[in-house]
């Protein structure tokens, strides 16, 4: 089933569809739209035909959702967001005011926030932290 969200996904993107189904065997099936075109319809194909129905490839699939919904959340109103961009903020103060007792530029917000999205997008923090911190 998991596998049938995630070729839906990517053979959507190319192709007006209404639906996929994988069957047992690995066959891989689209449903097209009326609207699809040829050229749209080959593109879909393409996509089913070269689809890897692998757990690995669904697991990096996976990730990736995680790791997109993450850097979408940064700048989210979501409460539990505001208070871990404070818990960032304070973290950040403290540490700008080291970087100028050392006599470095402190950090900006827009350095935090990359430093962010970098974290999340290397995988950095895919998993629990271990109790050493790592």
């Amino acid at each position: 089933m998991e596998s049938v969200e995630r070729l839906h996904e990517l053979v959507s993107a190319v192709c007006p569809i209404r639906g996929v189904k994988i069957a047992a065997d690995g066959t891989v099936s689209i449903n097209f739209d009326n609207s699809a075109t040829v050229e749209e319809r080959a593109a879909g194909q393409s996509v089913a035909d070269s689809f890897d129905t692998s757990p690995s490839a669904h697991a990096t699939w996976e990730r990736q959702k995680r790791r997109d919904a993450a850097v979408a959340m940064i700048r989210s109103k979501d409460p539990a967001m505001i208070l871990i961009r404070a818990l960032a903020t304070v973290v950040k103060r403290r540490f700008s005011a080291l970087l100028v007792a050392l006599g470095h530029n402190p950090m900006t917000t827009e350095q935090l926030e990359e430093m962010l999205v970098d974290a999340i997008v290397d995988g950095e923090v895919d998993e629990f932290m271990p109790a050493n911190g790592g």
